[in-house]
């Protein structure tokens, strides 16, 4: 976890380096809830009903609609037969396309509420399956590399807090809980076998290199649901004479607690029960950064762009296997980790 949390860091170092670079003003026109050149807070229109006013005066909100890209990474080991590793799958590059709705709501300039929800269809993706006989991922004796395709990812995310204004109301600094619930739905198709040898163990020894069974299509899932804290920053540039001010930064950090499930279908293990052929729990916790910069570019609208990084892991679990024959079997479950990175361009609407 430790260089994890160092990779991290340098991620973090690196977005807001970005973030803090982009510091220009541009003409445009103020949004609802920004301050114009004379400090005021722009109207949302002069032709509004007196109670639509009053409302606006009390209640701030925008909702951003963003699409993008997304790369996940995700593995999972299993101990067993006296060794520490006895299997582990890897799914690596994970590539999607991703869509984004999120809404951000202040209430009387103090009380401060968000969410979010994210679908990305998986375009692209590999798994490798490992079967070990000795400890520390030694011995390897069974190695296979398929293709993960087909599926979805979702994320969903709300939370509240309380605004603090700083440096003129320029700077805003607003402490959150919140929860999350995030599932990974993986696939297991097209394998190829690329190490094939005698099972140390005394069952059935792996296929032989070359293309796995066409009938190939295993399933996994990953859910992870919690709570979180963190903190949003939201920074306006200061206003030059004559000009309105036309951009908005914002960093967003969360630290997560979380509860792992993950459920298993091997289709092709005729020892094993379908459509549950094994599951998997424990607890895990995770960190969360997001960038935005905000450009406005017509009275309400602005144009987004924003990037996120997810870092997650869990403690040591229990696997457990559901047989064919009835009963079950049970294990420990290694470390789940968990990365995800996107970069999002959309649009943020003001009311």
């Amino acid at each position: 976890m430790g260089r994890k949390i160092r990779r991290f860091g340098a991620r973090t170092c690196i977005l807001l380096t970005i973030v803090l670079l982009a510091n220009g003003t541009a003409l445009g026109k103020t949004p609802i809830g920004h301050e114009d050149s004379q400090g005021q807070t722009a109207a949302p229109g002069g032709g509004q009903s007196a109670w639509i006013k009053s409302i606006s005066q009390h209640l701030e909100t925008e909702f951003t609609l963003t699409t993008g890209i997304r790369s996940d990474d995700l593995d999972w080991s299993i101990a067993g037969n006296n060794v520490n590793y006895l299997s582990e799958l890897t799914w690596s590059n994970v590539d999607s396309y991703q869509i984004s709705l999120a809404n951000r709501t202040q209430l009387k300039n103090r009380l401060y509420f968000r969410g979010a929800f994210n679908f990305a269809w998986i375009q692209d993706g590999t798994v490798r399956d490992s079967d070990y006989g000795q400890d520390n991922r030694g011995g390897e004796w069974s190695r296979s590399i398929s293709d993960t395709t087909g599926d979805e990812l979702w994320d969903l995310s709300g939370g509240g807090g309380y605004s603090f204004y700083f440096l003129q109301n320029r700077l805003t600094i607003s402490p959150l809980v919140g929860l999350s619930y995030h599932k990974q739905n993986l696939r297991i198709q097209n394998g190829n076998q690329v190490v094939s040898g005698a099972n140390p163990f005394g069952g059935s020894n792996p296929p032989a290199t070359g293309p796995l069974d066409s009938r190939l299509d295993s399933t996994y899932f990953a859910r992870w649901f919690g709570p979180w804290i963190g903190c949003d920053l939201r920074y306006r540039p200061k206003i030059k004479p004559n000009v309105y001010h036309a951009m908005e930064l914002r960093l967003s950090l969360e630290l997560h607690w979380a509860d792992y499930y993950g459920e298993g279908n091997w289709n092709l293990r005729s020892d094993l029960a379908h459509p549950k052929s094994f599951e998997h729990e424990t607890y895990g916790y995770g960190i969360s950064i997001t960038g935005q910069w905000l450009i406005n570019i017509a009275n309400q609208w602005d144009l987004t762009f924003s990037a996120s990084h997810q870092d997650w892991s869990t403690d040591d679990g229990t696997d457990r296997k559901f047989l064919s024959g009835g009963g079950t079997t049970t294990t420990r479950l290694n470390k789940v980790n968990w990365e995800s990175t996107s970069f999002m361009v959309g649009v943020t609407y003001h009311f």
